[in-house]
């Protein structure tokens, strides 16, 4: 089911989205904004994601995260105007950093054992995700270019369908772990910091 749930969480429109906002009057510049407003919306989210994730649980938060996705296809299919677009691509940020926030967190929290000190299980699952991931977006993007053939918002369309899907995969995930509720942002803040001033390797890919 987590396989199916990476396989179905896909934005099959972004190769075609320049193509779809141009004849809606966007300019190059105006289209640049708007991966303005999702980079900044995606530093915004990053941490409350983790926090929602940590205390609502992995499972809610991948379920969220499907349907957040969900809703920004909609926007863009119904969108009229740049600050449409906008709110969709904020949302596909806070999308992006819910899954984020739950997804490793889950793989490593159900396949860790006492049994298995070198996390083999845990990676022997992110290979299997990252190959249902990839698999995924080859057969929808593939789709989406016919589509797109038909209609300039079908991509779109099939981006939301496919993100519902994997919200419902998702909610019949069984949750894990859960953090208790401790001071908010900034104590997250500081623990993070901490994690990293003792681990050169995080350091260093972080750094990357």
């Amino acid at each position: 089911r987590f396989l199916a749930n990476r396989a179905l969480s896909i934005r099959a429109s972004v190769p075609f989205l320049l193509f779809f906002l141009q004849p809606r009057g966007l300019s190059l510049s105006a289209v640049f904004a708007l991966n303005v407003v999702f980079i900044l919306a995606s530093m915004a989210a990053e941490v409350p994601a983790g926090l929602f994730a940590d205390r609502a649980g992995r499972r809610r938060s991948m379920v969220l995260s499907g349907l957040t996705m969900t809703a920004a296809s909609a926007l863009f299919v119904l969108g009229r105007s740049w600050s449409w677009f906008a709110a969709a691509n904020a949302l596909c940020a806070v999308s992006l950093a819910l899954s984020t926030a739950a997804d490793a967190a889950w793989r490593f929290e159900t396949t860790t054992a006492p049994d298995d000190p070198s996390h083999e299980r845990y990676q022997r699952l992110e290979g299997y995700a990252n190959a249902a991931k990839s698999l995924g977006n080859v057969v929808a993007i593939t789709l989406a270019g016919f589509l797109f053939s038909l209609s300039t918002a079908a991509p779109f369309a099939l981006s939301g369908a496919l993100t519902l899907a994997s919200a419902l995969v998702a909610a019949s995930l069984p949750d894990t772990a859960r953090e208790p509720a401790r001071r908010g942002a900034l104590a997250a803040l500081r623990r993070a910091a901490r994690a990293v001033a003792h681990d050169g390797q995080l350091l260093l890919v972080m750094s990357f």
